[in-house]
C-alpha cells in the first residue's frame, strides 16, 4: 500500500463517525455475567434446599392395612396410533 493511499483513506474515514463497539460489547458482557450470576445462584440455593425436603420430619406416607404392596393392575392406556 502506497503512502498517498494510505493517506487517502484516513483522510476518507475521519469524516466518519465511529460506532461504540467497545461499549456496547462491555454491556453485554455485563450483563451476559449478571444472568449467568443469578442463574447459578438459584440453582444453588435449590440444591441446597434439596437435602432439606428430602429429609422431612422423618414422617413418611401411611401404608394400608397389610403392609406396603404393588397393585394388581397398573391403570395405562393404550396410545391409538
Amino acid at each position: 500500500m502506497s503512502v498517498r493511499l494510505r493517506e487517502a483513506l484516513r483522510e476518507a474515514a475521519a469524516g466518519v463517525p465511529a460506532y461504540p463497539v467497545h461499549d456496547r460489547a462491555v454491556r453485554t458482557a455485563r450483563r451476559t455475567r449478571w444472568r449467568t450470576v443469578a442463574v447459578v445462584t438459584a440453582v444453588l440455593a435449590l440444591v441446597a434446599a434439596v437435602p432439606l425436603t428430602v429429609r422431612g420430619d422423618g414422617r413418611a406416607a401411611p401404608t394400608g392395612a397389610g403392609g406396603a404392596a404393588l397393585p394388581d393392575r397398573l391403570g395405562l392406556r393404550r396410545r391409538r396410533q
